[in-house]
């Protein structure tokens, strides 16, 4: 299982990405995605958690 949560980015277009194996907030920094990617960058955390046996 993979957990994600996003923040608002200074810049609009941006948004924080935040993804984890464990529920509990990591101080990791996050991931800055561009809005208009993150159809691609979610699918890509599913297929690796697929691959990984985690879902």
């Amino acid at each position: 299982m993979i957990y994600v949560a996003f923040e608002l980015a200074e810049d609009p277009t941006f948004v924080l990405l935040h993804a984890s194996a464990n529920p509990g907030p990591e101080r990791k920094p996050p991931m800055r995605v561009a809005r208009a990617t993150l159809p691609e960058v979610l699918e890509l955390l599913i297929d690796t958690a697929m691959e990984a046996g985690t879902c």
